[in-house]
This record gives structure tokens, sequence and C-alpha cells, in this order.
């Protein structure tokens, strides 16, 4: 698992727009080699035609299907068990500890999306159709408490640094993400809050028009130490429904599941 680099050059005051894109648009160009059939391997899975006119379609009997859906399972029969055991000059009671917070917080409350366990089956159904599956582990923060848990990301929503193949080996990962108008009006009435306010209002403003644009967070205030920048682009449609993709980039961060 890569570990989430939290350290800030303070030397940094100013977001390079032209550099971020250029690193979206290098990721998005790598993507699109390794993501041509990703929607012939989904068709297989789900069973259905991998040419929708019919004439030179692939039809299967749902046996793949059950093999993914199968192996899933049985490598996830159930969550890990045992105990935490020390490793070199590790103290036993750091690894008591460590077994502790797992078993006691880690396990009941890593539930964003859908049970731990279920994602955990999710990860490994991801795999066998795509090779691999992305996610993203962090700090789920509510208003009265913090937990560690983890994220699935959609494969098609993943932009990693190209000729990296490994999580360590990377500097940087952007992920494409959806919110609302009305989720960012929420967060100008927090008291508190890492979000820069004012590339919120601006984004909000631009919303009403239908129109791209571009606000970025100072790269020194990070939500919860996870979010280093955010890229609101295709604004569509009005009002506080109108949905918006961001673009974040993080900074070894990501974790890929095999």
């Amino acid at each position: 698992m890569a570990k989430r680099n939290l350290k800030k050059d303070k030397s940094q005051s100013k977001v390079d727009y032209d550099e971020l894109n250029a690193r979206f648009l290098q990721s998005q160009n790598f993507i699109q080699k390794k993501s041509k059939t990703w929607e012939d391997k989904e068709k297989l899975f789900q069973g259905v035609r991998s040419d929708s006119t019919g004439d030179d379609g692939i039809i299967t009997d749902g046996s793949l299907s059950t093999l993914v859906i199968e192996r899933a399972a049985r490598i996830m029969a159930q969550l890990q068990s045992g105990k935490v055991k020390e490793v070199g000059n590790t103290s036993s009671a750091a690894a008591h500890i460590a077994g502790l917070v797992y078993n006691h917080d880690v396990v009941p409350n890593a539930n964003a999306g859908n049970p731990f366990l279920i994602k955990l089956r999710q990860v490994q159904m991801g795999s066998g159709i795509y090779g691999m599956y992305p996610v993203m582990y962090g700090l789920n923060v509510t208003d009265t408490n913090a937990y560690a848990d983890f994220w699935l990301i959609k494969p098609q929503n993943y932009y990693p640094q190209p000729g990296k193949y490994t999580p360590k080996d990377r500097q940087w990962t952007q992920i494409e993400t959806t919110a609302t108008v009305g989720q960012l009006k929420q967060l100008l009435k927090l008291d508190k809050t890492t979000w820069d306010k004012e590339a919120v209002q601006r984004v909000i403003s631009k919303a009403s028009e239908g129109a791209t644009v571009q606000a970025k967070t100072d790269p020194n205030r990070t939500n919860y130490g996870e979010r280093e920048n955010y890229d609101p682009t295709q604004i569509t449609g009005k009002g506080d429904n109108a949905p918006i993709t961001l673009r974040t980039e993080y900074q070894s961060c990501i974790v890929t599941g095999k």
C-alpha cells in the first residue's frame, strides 16, 4: 500500500493550472490506450453482446460472470482474522494496540459506500474485469469522529501518473468525482472548513451560466490531509442539482487493488 504524503512545500503559494492540466492530458492519453477493451470486458461480464448491432456480437452464457463473482467471494470469504504480530524492532505493545485499533475501530466503521467486506469483494470482482481496481484509503471524517476507511474509484475516473506502475513510484494521481451546486453551497455555510470558499463561490456563480471554469484551493490547504487541489469542470445544467465534475490531484495516496 502507498502511504499518503502529507508533507507540504511551504514555498508553494500558487497553483500551476497549466501544469495540472498538462498532467491530466498526459494521463488521459495514457489511459485511453489501456481502456479500449474495458467496455467489451464489462459487457462480457454482464453476459451481453459486445456489438450492439448483433451482427458480430459475442454471446456468453454467464459462466465467466459466475467465475468472477465466485472467485471474489472465495478470496474474501470473511474479514481477516488473527492477531497483529510485531516485525523487526517493533514492540509487542505497538502490535497489540494496532490489533485493537483494527478490530474495534477500522472493521466496524470502514463502511463508506458499502460494508467493509462487500467493498473488499468488489475490489476482487473489479480486478477480474479490468485486471486491477483502484481504491483510495484515508480518514472518513464525520461531525464527531474520524475513522480509517477506503473508497472504490471507477477506473474510468482514475488518472495515474504515466509510466509509473506502482503506487510508491507515483508522485501524483488525479481522480474525477461529481458534486452538485447544492453540496458546494453547504460548504459555504460551515464555520470551519479547509475548502477555499472564494473558489467555491466562483464555481457556484459560474454554474448558473452552465460555464466551464477552473478553480482550485491553495495547495497548502487540504481537506483533512487528503485534498491537494480541485478543478471543477464541465458544469452543466442550472440550479442546486447542477452536476459539477471535480478533478482532484492527490500526492502518493492511491492503492491499486489486485
